[in-house]
C-alpha cells in the first residue's frame, strides 16, 4: 500500500483506537481511499455505538453525491445529493431473495379521477407528467417524466366506479412507449366507461 499522509498513523486492523477516531475527518477519508487498492484483503471500516447515531455523513452545501458504494471499483449504490438511493449494479440472472435491484423498484405510479377533467391531485403520482390527456370516454393517455429504457415494462392498472356499472376490462393500447402509456376502461357490456378511480404502477428498466 502507498504511504498515506495522515496526522496519526492508523493501525492496519479493522478497529480504530479512540485517539485515531478523533483526528481530522479528511485524514480518515484519505486513509480509506488509499487502502482501496483492489486487493481481496482490503480493510473494512466499522462503527458501533449503543447510545448515539452510529455514523453521520454530511454533504453540507455541496452538490457531489453523499456516498458511493463500490464493488471492485465500480459504483453499485449511490446516495446522490439531495437524497434518494440509486442502484447501478447489474442484476444477477437469479436474483437473491429479499434484495432490491434497479429493475424491481417501482419507477412510476399514478392515481386519478377519470371523470370530468382528469388530474392526479396532491401526492397522486410519482415520475408522471401532471397532464393527463382525455382521449374520450374511458380512454386516457399519461406521460412519464424519466422514461423507461424501452416500451418493455410492466404496467399494473386497476379502476373503480361509484355508479351501478361493473368494470370488467382495463388495459393498455399497442402504442405504449418508453415515455407514455394509453389506458382503456370498459364495463361488463364492453362499453367504454369513465372511471372515478384509475390507479397504475409501472416497473421496468430505465
Amino acid at each position: 500500500m502507498a504511504s498515506v499522509a495522515v496526522t496519526y498513523d492508523f493501525s492496519a486492523n479493522t478497529t480504530a483506537a479512540s485517539a485515531e477516531v478523533d483526528q481530522n475527518f479528511t485524514d480518515l477519508v484519505n486513509y480509506i481511499n488509499n487502502r482501496n487498492d483492489g486487493s481481496a484483503t482490503w480493510d473494512s471500516l466499522k462503527a458501533t455505538s449503543a447510545t448515539a447515531t452510529v455514523l453521520t455523513i454530511n454533504n453540507s452545501t455541496g452538490t457531489n453525491s453523499i456516498a458511493v458504494f463500490q464493488d471492485n471499483g465500480s459504483a453499485v449504490v449511490t446516495i446522490p445529493d439531495a437524497g434518494g438511493i440509486t442502484f447501478a449494479g447489474t442484476t444477477p440472472a437469479t436474483p437473491v431473495a429479499n434484495t432490491l435491484y434497479k429493475q424491481n423498484v417501482v419507477k412510476a405510479f399514478g392515481a386519478f379521477d377519470g371523470t370530468g377533467t382528469p388530474g392526479y391531485g396532491t401526492n397522486g403520482s410519482f415520475n408522471m407528467d401532471s397532464t393527463i390527456t382525455d382521449n374520450g370516454t374511458g380512454d386516457y393517455s399519461v406521460s412519464i417524466n424519466t422514461n423507461f429504457g424501452s416500451a418493455v415494462y410492466a404496467s399494473i392498472i386497476s379502476a373503480a366506479y361509484t355508479g351501478t356499472a361493473t368494470i370488467t376490462s382495463i388495459g393498455t393500447s399497442g402504442t405504449k412507449a418508453a415515455g407514455s402509456m394509453r389506458m382503456y376502461v370498459f364495463d361488463s357490456a364492453g362499453t367504454a366507461l369513465d372511471s372515478t378511480e384509475v390507479n397504475f404502477i409501472l416497473i421496468g428498466a430505465q
